[in-house]
């Protein structure tokens, strides 16, 4: 009745002071500044290093907080940085969409991985289980800080214990002047916007109020104080959680799962029986039309495109629906002696072998596409993600003989940051440009409609190299001038100039570089309106 010992009550749950910041003002302007920034360099912008900005911002407001906070990041904590650094500096140096987006995705997942797991460092062993709900914590964390914060400071909860009795901060007066700014400021700019939207003259009266700015608009003023705002308050939020909620580690049981096994060896079996079972009727009917190739496609009545998308879209699809069939399965069967584990291993075993023969159709569908169409970026990524599949099926036999399924999250989230930097280093754009030039000097044909208008300025300065080797067949080496010259009406001269130097990107200012070099030459390209196959289109476009 007369509680837990001091002792106790602290492992039982954490303390109050580990539950709130001790400096949460000075971490919220932390946020404000970062959110600040951020809003200027995005805030009616150009797309430039701006990405990498913001990553290297969070990382300093990281750092930072860590040291007002007087609080230290585990050294596994530290290997996150090593994914994120590597994934924004390939950021930089590319401007194709797939690769972006999926290095801009995997930058993010890594993000969630440090914040979630902040300061007790245990990231990696995180199931999808603790993966989803911590994520789903700091979402309502980032929504709800802020306001619970306040809250706390109203209440007084930001009074200093000293000598066993409360006393009042010496700067209550000061910090009470800077709350009430921060809360008025935000305020007063939507209800003056609103009013000013209301009524003309004072609006008028508010621009000559701040006329001595320059050009300035109140309108403009105030989405990008709203902007602010809404930044600085889900930094705040996914801040005060990294500081606060993850000072305890999350309780991971390996051995308990997340439901009680219900389904019955028998049951299990007869299911993997059947599935196998479909495979195989499949591999076998449709063996010659697996592996055949060229040779089966017109007399079964099929197009390149329709063989190549039905080895791909479809068997893909079956084989992570085999993977997610399997996870399944194993958390809920149960499997009570040494005899039924081995049955069951078997038949998810020859299950993921059967997939992995349909998944190397898939691969030769899309080749034998490629090799009658060229290379295409969507057709490059698939090969690329055809083969991180493979692996996934690797690691799920690996994690299922070994009984080491507490990994899944590990090598979901690694294997998709893996891609992610693959697409990277491929360079897909480059790539594709480089293995179309050279296909095109075997067969004297080049898609100059998709190399000048489907591929990004990262593969200028390949399409560059060899149209200055001057190898390429006469009419090929031709259109790759054309191309070339269309392509140079896509980089804004002007604006590399006038922009600033966070809104440029990389690759622009890498291919502008070129095409001031070969600017003679690609003047001595007339482009003029032809048939959409040639791709070439009048200047100006």
């Amino acid at each position: 009745l007369g509680g837990l010992p001091a002792e106790q009550e602290s492992a039982a749950e954490p303390s109050q002071s580990n539950r709130l910041l001790k400096h949460p003002w000075l971490i919220l302007a932390i946020a404000a500044l970062v959110a600040l920034i951020t809003e200027r360099i995005f805030f009616d912008q150009g797309v430039g290093v701006q990405w990498a900005i913001f990553v290297a911002l969070l990382l300093l407001a990281i750092a930072s907080s860590l040291i007002i906070e007087r609080l230290s990041l585990p050294k596994r904590g530290y290997l996150l940085f090593i994914p994120i650094i590597a994934l924004t500096t390939l950021h930089l140096f590319r401007s194709e969409s797939f690769t972006t987006v999926a290095l801009i995705l995997a930058t993010i997942l890594c993000l969630v991985w440090l914040a979630t797991s902040f300061l007790h460092g245990n990231w990696a062993r995180f199931r999808l289980r603790e993966l989803i709900s911590q994520t789903f914590k700091l979402i309502l964390d980032a929504i709800s800080a802020l306001p619970i914060m306040l809250i706390e400071n109203l209440r007084g909860s930001n009074a200093v214990k000293k000598n066993g009795s409360i006393q009042k901060s010496a700067n209550k007066t000061a910090w009470a002047i800077l709350r009430g700014v921060l809360i008025s400021v935000p305020i007063l700019a939507i209800f003056g916007g609103l009013l000013a939207s209301a009524d003309a003259i004072f609006s008028g009266n508010l621009r000559n109020l701040f006329a001595w700015i320059g050009d300035f608009s109140f309108e403009r003023f105030l989405g990008e104080t709203i902007l602010v705002g809404f930044i600085t308050y889900i930094l705040f939020g996914l801040f005060s959680f990294a500081l606060t909620k993850t000072r305890q580690s999350v309780q991971v049981e390996p051995d308990q799962p997340l439901i009680k096994p219900f389904l019955g060896i028998t049951e299990a079996t007869i299911v993997f029986a059947s599935v196998n079972l479909l495979f195989l009727a499949f591999l076998v009917v449709q063996f010659r039309y697996f592996f055949a190739g060229e040779s089966i496609i017109n007399p079964a009545g099929l197009t390149y495109s329709e063989y190549a998308v039905k080895g791909f879209q479809e068997l893909v699809m079956v084989a992570c629906g085999v993977l997610g069939l399997h996870w399944l399965l194993a958390g809920i069967t149960r499997r009570e002696n040494k005899h039924q584990k081995l049955l069951f291993s078997v038949l998810v075993t020859v299950a993921i072998i059967q997939v992995g023969i349909i998944l190397v159709s898939a691969y030769q569908r899309e080749n034998l596409y490629i090799e009658a169409y060229g290379f295409t970026q969507s057709r490059l990524v698939a090969l690329v993600f055809n083969v991180f599949v493979g692996l996934l099926l690797v690691a799920a036999l690996w994690m299922q003989w070994r009984d080491a399924f507490r990994y899944q999250a590990l090598v979901l989230a690694s294997l998709f940051v893996i891609f992610a930097l693959t697409l990277g280093v491929i360079n897909m754009d480059r790539t594709v440009a480089r293995l179309n030039l050279v296909k095109s000097m075997i067969n004297g044909k080049l898609d100059a409609a998709f190399m000048a208008n489907r591929l990004s300025v990262d593969a200028v300065p390949v399409m560059f190299e060899y149209y200055d080797q001057k190898r390429l067949p006469t009419k090929v080496q031709e259109k790759l001038g054309k191309v070339l010259a269309c392509q140079a009406n896509f980089i804004d001269q002007e604006r590399l100039k006038s922009d600033p130097w966070f809104a440029v990107s990389l690759p622009d200012r890498a291919a502008a570089r070129l095409f001031e070099a070969h600017a003679a030459e690609l003047g001595a390209y007339t482009l003029e309106q032809k048939t959409w196959e040639d791709g070439f289109i009048e200047k100006g476009f």
